[in-house]
């Protein structure tokens, strides 16, 4: 081969690493851009899985609110129904 020859093979090899560059440029910002859409879906992920906790926590409390409340109305209703056939 001659020096000429060498030449034009070289400068097609630095096109195709340049090529290959750009791909891998291409391929990192896409990479990043998914990153950070990857980070926003968590972090919504971690506001809702907050989110979720309180109002499990607030239906417990409901929930033990409701017992109270109906069991409290039994015993209101046990002293209230003989006093009132009492009345009568």
């Amino acid at each position: 081969m001659d020096f000429n020859q060498l030449k034009i093979e070289n400068q097609q090899y630095i096109e195709k690493i340049d090529e290959r560059n750009q791909e891998l440029l291409r391929l990192k910002m896409m990479s990043g851009n998914t990153l950070q859409v990857l980070n926003a879906y968590k972090k919504k992920l971690s506001t809702l899985t907050m989110e979720l906790d309180r109002i499990k926590t607030d239906i417990t409390a409901r929930h033990e609110l409701l017992v109270r409340i109906n069991d409290e109305t039994k015993i209101a209703e046990e002293v209230c129904v003989p006093f009132v056939c009492f009345l009568l």
